[in-house]
């Protein structure tokens, strides 16, 4: 319990869907949720589970850069009189939930400067058999808190 995990899944799928490709909620009467009583039950189907490290972290700051390439996100952060750089790279595949309760991918360079957000991280080891390379940020949760003031 309160394990972070990320999780890798088909949607909206029966059994007789597997193997056929991602199917979707067909509308039936007034509901496109709702189905007659002779379909199967939908589900996720879960391919593959990644427990995130226990050992995270989260800083709020306003965002000075994006890049699409390197997924890497430059924060200014200001704790107390320190004021530092804070630079993460955003986990491959991390979706945004859409007002309209769609989800689309990230694309880091339409984070427009000057937003302030909270990441959360997790720190992680990189290059070979991770002993050499360097220690990176990994952003698993972004909270956007404000956008800058357009005039």
């Amino acid at each position: 319990m309160g394990a972070h995990l990320r999780v890798y899944y088909i949607p909206n799928q029966t059994s007789d869907d597997l193997g056929a490709g991602p199917s979707y909620f067909k509308a039936f009467g007034n509901s496109l949720l709702e189905r007659p009583p002779d379909t199967k039950r939908r589900f996720n189907l879960i391919f593959l589970v990644e427990v995130l490290p226990e050992e995270s972290g989260s800083g709020t700051g306003t965002v000075i850069s994006a890049n699409d390439s390197t997924r890497e996100i430059t924060l200014a952060v200001t704790d107390g009189t320190k004021k530092e750089n804070f630079i993460g790279v955003v986990v491959s595949g991390y979706q945004l939930r859409m007002k309209d309760g769609s989800f689309r991918d990230l694309v880091v360079s339409q984070i427009p400067t000057n937003t302030k957000i909270t990441v959360h991280y997790f720190d992680e080891m990189t290059g070979p058999q991770r002993t050499t390379g360097g220690e990176v940020h990994r952003i698993y949760r972004i909270q956007f808190l404000a956008f800058p003031q357009t005039p």
